[in-house]
């Protein structure tokens, strides 16, 4: 009993200089992490909807000259999508043809 007596000031000193390093040292130290972190993903949020806009624009502009040269070019915009559509079929026919194979 007198140990245990004697200790508990100890405990007790040694409880309070945890609880001021927590208040003084860390508590700063993940408050700061925590405002660094929430502004990262604010940045990283902010550059996901610019680049998001831009692919929009990009594929509104890219619809936009597609229809423009369909419609000037009807002919062409037809040989040139027959040629792809026949070379697709090669490429589909040649790759069933090499799993045939194996």
């Amino acid at each position: 009993m007198l140990i245990k007596k004697s200790s508990e000031p100890v405990v007790s000193l040694a409880g309070q200089a945890a609880q001021e390093i927590r208040d003084n040292a860390v508590t700063p130290l993940l408050n700061r992490a925590a405002d660094r972190a929430g502004a990262l993903v604010s940045r990283s949020a902010k550059a996901v909807r610019e680049g998001s806009r831009q692919a929009r624009a990009s594929a509104r502009q890219a619809s936009v000259s597609t229809a423009t040269y369909v419609r000037d070019e009807p002919v062409k915009s037809m040989l040139l999508a027959a040629a792809t559509g026949a070379a697709l079929l090669a490429l589909v026919n040649l790759l069933a043809r090499s799993r045939d194979r194996e």
